[in-house]
C-alpha cells in the first residue's frame, strides 16, 4: 500500500522528479535534510486540542473505465482530474494493485462540485478513492439509475479498500461513520458511484461507513405504515445525515441517492415507507442530538434522542 517513492507518513514532502547530476544531487540532499532538522522555530509549547485534521470525508468512486485508462485519466496532466488513491482489477497474475497517485496531504480532483454535512468543495477537506469498475448504460449521454446495469464488484477489490480504510481511519481517527460516502451522495444530481452494487453494508459490518439497526429501522416502519408518515422531516432528517438539499426540487434525486446505498433494491426517488424508516433510523443512530431530531421525538414519541 506504500508509494515505492515515499511512503503514506513520509517525514518531508517529496519534491518534484528532476535530473541533477551527482553533486547537485548531494547538495539538494544535505540542503532537504537541513530543512527537515529546522531548529528556526521554538516547538516549546504546542496547541492541545484546537485544531484538527483537515482530512473529514474519504469519497468512494468508480472509474467506468478499464486500468489501463483510468491510470491514462487519473495519473496524466492532460486531463483536470485525479485521485489520491486507485484500486486495480482483479488480474489473474498479480491481483489487485492500490495505486498512491496523489499525496493525501494534497488536494485531489476527485469531487467536482459538491457539499455534505454543511461544507462544500469537498476536494478540500477530502481523500478520494477510485474503484476500477465498469457499467453498462444503454444511453450513455443521460445515465440513470434505470438505463445502467450495475455489476458485482469483484470481492477481492472490496478486500482492498478495507485494508486501504483500515490505514487511513487509523491515520485519521476523527473521521466518523458517516463521512465516509459515496460520490453520488456528495454530488447527487451528477453521479451514481459507486453504485447500488456496491457492498455497503458488508463495509459497515467490517467496521467502516454507516448503516441503521434493524430492530430501530422495524420500529419506525411499523409506525410510518401505521399512518404516521412524518413528511415535514424528511428533508431535516436528511439535511442531519449529510445530505445537500437546496429545493423542493431537489429532493427526488436525492432520495435515490440515499436509495442507491441503503436501499438499493428500491432505487426510485419516492419516500416510500422503507426508505422513510431507513432515513429516520440512520438519523436516530448517528445524529440522535441534532435540534430537528430532538423536536421529531417530541412530537411523535416513538425515537430516542442521545442523552449525556
Amino acid at each position: 500500500m506504500q508509494n515505492p517513492v515515499s511512503s503514506r507518513n513520509g517525514g518531508c514532502p517529496a519534491g518534484p522528479t528532476v535530473r541533477v547530476g551527482v553533486w547537485l544531487a548531494l547538495a539538494l540532499g544535505a540542503w532537504v535534510l537541513q530543512g527537515c532538522a529546522n531548529t528556526l522555530y521554538d516547538r516549546t509549547y504546542t496547541a492541545d486540542g484546537a485544531f484538527s485534521s483537515r482530512i473529514r470525508t474519504i469519497v468512494l468512486h468508480y472509474t467506468q473505465v478499464d486500468d489501463a485508462r483510468s491510470l491514462e485519466l487519473l495519473a496524466s496532466k492532460e486531463y483536470p482530474v485525479s485521485s489520491h488513491y486507485l484500486i486495480s482489477s482483479n488480474h489473474p497474475e498479480s491481483g489487485v494493485k492500490i495505486y498512491n497517485l496523489v499525496e493525501e496531504s494534497e488536494r485531489a480532483w476527485h469531487a467536482g462540485v459538491s457539499a455534505w454535512k454543511g461544507r462544500t468543495n469537498i476536494n478540500d477537506t477530502s481523500i478520494g478513492i477510485e474503484i476500477v469498475y465498469t457499467v453498462a448504460c444503454s444511453d450513455s449521454s443521460a445515465s440513470t439509475y434505470e438505463t445502467c446495469v450495475f455489476p458485482d464488484y469483484d470481492q477481492s477489490q472490496i478486500e482492498a479498500l478495507i485494508e486501504l480504510l483500515e490505514d487511513i481511519t487509523n491515520t485519521y481517527p476523527d473521521i466518523e461513520p458517516l463521512q465516509i460516502v459515496a460520490h453520488s451522495d456528495i454530488a447527487p444530481h451528477r453521479k451514481m458511484d459507486p453504485g447500488p452494487m456496491f457492498p455497503w453494508h458488508y463495509l459497515y459490518q467490517r467496521g467502516f461507513g454507516a448503516w441503521y439497526d434493524t430492530v430501530t429501522f422495524q420500529r419506525y416502519l411499523t409506525r410510518i405504515k401505521s399512518g404516521m408518515f412524518p413528511a415535514e422531516h424528511i428533508v431535516p432528517a436528511l439535511e442531519d445525515i449529510g445530505y445537500h438539499i437546496p429545493s423542493e426540487d431537489d429532493l427526488e434525486v436525492v432520495v435515490k441517492a440515499f436509495q442507491a446505498r441503503f436501499v438499493p433494491h428500491r432505487i426510485t426517488g419516492e419516500l416510500d415507507a422503507l426508505t422513510v424508516a431507513a432515513i429516520f433510523a440512520l438519523r436516530e443512530k448517528y445524529v440522535s442530538g441534532s435540534e430537528s431530531h430532538i423536536a421529531f421525538c417530541e412530537e411523535f414519541q416513538f425515537c430516542k434522542v442521545a442523552t449525556g
